[in-house]
């Protein structure tokens, strides 16, 4: 175990903005994001699928798609330097180094012409100490493998993407993310493409490698039984922006968004008995054509006037808890009705 200052911020994203530009006009997705995380934390992303949490994180790393996409404006500190002012032969340093991303589908993040361990050692070179000989690179591999579980790495090593399991994949992906020991780890939906039991064990691999290692985690997931068993503090998206923040048993507890409120009374309950399960009527927005006010608005059943207006600020709920919603206003509950 590796002692932590969790005090300390690894991240701060301030007001970043991502947007694609296309003939249907400027897509917004990722519209004026903020959050913070630090060292030894796991902050949970959570929404519908298009709500900008992989572009948020392609983000982070700048691997957006070119010439489409452009960071118009905001700051991205990694320990306190900010990368988006970095050229991009030191943004290469950075990746690997100091943040890496474990990718959502492990069958195409790997290279299948190339072995394990080709792509293990190429993951290697980047870091910054004494690795420079092969036999020592190799060595490296093999632990790597050996730190995410895999059974017999020097045997693995050989092996082609197409001789393993989807699960076994994913623990590879994973060992390529964590190869130079970065300070922190996107992990985008790694466990989409996983059967329940082997996701329960790369979940509580992660934790366990967090806890060696001190390393903090960005977790995106729709999934909320994934959030209460990872995560530390959670951020809500909604059509490119977080609409609320705060510890994970403050949001499960005292939901403070609409959203967030209707994204948990949509996780079936086994000791319920319904005959329908409850979803979210409508569909979000489109990014390229985001209506005035709440972006929620139309699918809310708390929805007033006010919120069509304009976009609401964020209002303290608790302490480290904020959500973006006119219903904490004081004036809410004189606000006339629809």
């Amino acid at each position: 175990m590796v002692a932590v200052d969790k005090s300390q911020d690894v991240l701060t994203v301030n007001n970043l903005h991502t947007y694609f530009y296309n003939r249907w006009g400027t897509v917004k997705a990722v519209d004026g994001v903020s959050f913070t995380v630090k060292a030894g934390e796991t902050l949970g992303i959570v929404g519908e699928s298009g709500c900008g949490k992989t572009m948020t994180a392609s983000s982070l790393l700048r691997l957006n798609p070119q010439p489409a996409s452009r960071i118009i404006e905001g700051e991205i500190l990694l320990e306190g330097q900010d990368i988006l002012q970095m050229p991009d032969h030191e943004m290469r340093n950075v990746r690997g180094r100091k943040i890496s991303m474990i990718l959502q589908d492990p069958q195409t993040s790997l290279n299948p012409v190339y072995t394990v361990g080709n792509q293990l050692v190429e993951a290697l070179t980047h870091r910054n100490d004494e690795t420079s000989k092969e036999k020592s690179l190799r060595h490296m591999a093999e632990q790597a493998l050996r730190d995410v579980k895999v059974a017999a790495p020097d045997r693995r090593l050989l092996d082609f993407p197409h001789q393993m399991s989807g699960g076994m994949k994913q623990r590879v992906v994973g060992a390529v993310a964590m190869a130079c020991s970065p300070k922190i780890i996107i992990a985008d939906e790694p466990t989409t493409a996983l059967d329940v039991t082997i996701q329960l064990q790369y979940l509580r691999l992660l934790k366990d490698i967090q806890a060696r290692t001190g390393m903090a985690i960005i977790f995106i997931t729709h999934d909320f039984g994934i959030v209460a068993r990872m995560c530390d503090r959670v951020a809500v998206m909604y059509a490119g922006r977080i609409v609320e923040n705060g510890p994970v048993r403050d949001i499960f507890n005292n939901p403070a968004h609409p959203y967030t409120e209707a994204l948990i009374g949509s996780v079936p309950k086994l000791e319920e008995r319904v005959d329908r399960l409850y979803q979210i009527e409508g569909q979000p927005p489109q990014l390229y054509d985001l209506p005035v006010g709440c972006r929620f608005k139309d699918r809310c059943r708390f929805a007033k006037p006010v919120c069509g207006e304009a976009y609401p600020a964020y209002y303290q709920v608790d302490e480290n808890h904020n959500a973006a919603c006119w219903r904490h206003d004081p004036l809410w509950d004189s606000a006339p009705p629809y």
